[in-house]
């Protein structure tokens, strides 16, 4: 395997490169090129999958805090509205004879 040492330090296209380059693929340098490739790709999924959770978890705090905040601004509204029906049937109620 110290041969193949040089495999840690390449990039996912120069080792597809590599891979599609070698002729014999039952060979012992393409099997672990292809390995160093799955882990690769692995690594990068990991790291995507982690930040799509990060980023719903941020959404669900800020989902949270404006459902929150339409709520009492609902109610607020839905009290504005009662007390202006009472002030309008007060109103009519003693302007009628």
């Amino acid at each position: 395997m110290t041969n193949n040492a040089h495999i840690k330090e390449t990039d996912k296209i120069k080792l597809l490169e590599l891979l599609s380059s070698m002729t014999t693929p039952t060979s012992r340098a393409f099997q672990y090129s292809k390995t160093a490739l799955f882990v690769y790709c692995s690594r990068d999924l990991e790291k995507a999958i982690n930040d799509l959770r990060q980023s719903v978890d941020l959404s669900t705090s800020s989902r949270d805090k404006l459902s929150q905040k339409l709520f009492w601004l609902n109610l607020i509204i839905a009290l504005a509205t009662i007390t202006g029906v009472i002030f309008g049937i007060l109103k009519y109620a003693y302007q009628c004879p």
